[in-house]
């Protein structure tokens, strides 16, 4: 789970520190970045068991909302956070995918570290 989290913070950072966002474009982002990670650790806390994560159609919906809002700065990794995404619909096909080498996994941030530069970015940006 932190590994999906931290593809889709460092696309976020990303945006935030290159792109021509407005303040109030970033300051949607940063909300729907805070949105999700939020909710991603309330779900992960009330209903993983032995390691195992169950769907969420809400995190889903989090998670592509937060691309809807990177999308005019960063067509491409909208469209990776949207297949991220996917994830929550179907947390065991998602991970038998990377198994099966049809998704690759090249994720290294905690989610510790994640909350830790969100909170620099909501600093920042809001």
């Amino acid at each position: 789970m932190e590994f999906l989290i931290s593809l889709l913070y460092d696309g976020v950072k990303e945006v935030l520190l290159r792109s021509g966002a407005s303040i109030e474009a970033k300051r949607r982002i940063v909300d729907a970045l805070e949105r999700a990670i939020a909710n991603t650790e309330y779900h992960i806390q009330h209903t993983r068991e032995n390691g195992a994560d169950k769907a969420s159609i809400d995190l889903y919906n989090y998670w592509n909302t937060l691309a809807t809002e990177i999308e005019p700065y960063d067509k491409e990794r909208a469209e990776i956070f949207r297949m991220k995404s996917k994830y929550w619909k179907d947390p065991s096909f998602w991970l038998s995918q990377i198994k099966e080498g049809r998704i690759k996994r090249n994720l290294s941030t905690s989610l510790k570290n994640v909350k830790l530069d969100y909170w620099n970015l909501k600093t920042r940006w809001k």
